[in-house]
């Protein structure tokens, strides 16, 4: 069935919008007594959509690249919603105002673009029927 593939994959990229968000809104100072490297944990949060899309490249049977590529459409969306609601709960946040979440939409729409076609391709290549 592929909807249970397909939103698999969307709730990795919502639990990457939501951990983003939390990885930024805490400070160097709480990683440093955590004994954590925040650029590790930002590298792993990278590797989310890539993982994402992956998974639904290589696990489809129809459509890998179709369904696998839906996700540069609806990426930015997510990521621009938590990031507006990160900055209405008082977070620190570059871009609050409509032309800021427009701005936020095509920065990661063309990041989403990489990282999901990375995966795409990587699943797409790597699945048992090509």
């Amino acid at each position: 069935m592929p909807i249970k593939i397909w939103l698999t994959g969307f709730y990795i990229l919502i639990l990457y919008a939501l951990l983003g968000e939390i990885v930024i809104y805490f400070q160097d100072y709480i990683y440093t007594r955590l004994d954590l490297n925040r650029n590790y944990i930002l590298l792993f949060l990278w590797i989310l959509p890539i993982l994402a899309s992956f998974y639904v490249s290589y696990n489809e049977e129809n459509y890998k690249i179709m369904y696998s590529l839906s996700y540069v459409l609806i990426l930015p969306l997510i990521v621009a919603f938590f990031h507006y609601l990160n900055g209405k709960a008082g977070g620190s946040v570059d871009f609050i105002t409509l032309k800021g979440l427009v701005e936020i939409v095509k920065i990661y729409f063309f990041i989403s673009l990489l990282l999901c076609g990375i995966g795409s391709f990587l699943g797409f290549i790597l699945s048992k029927e090509v």
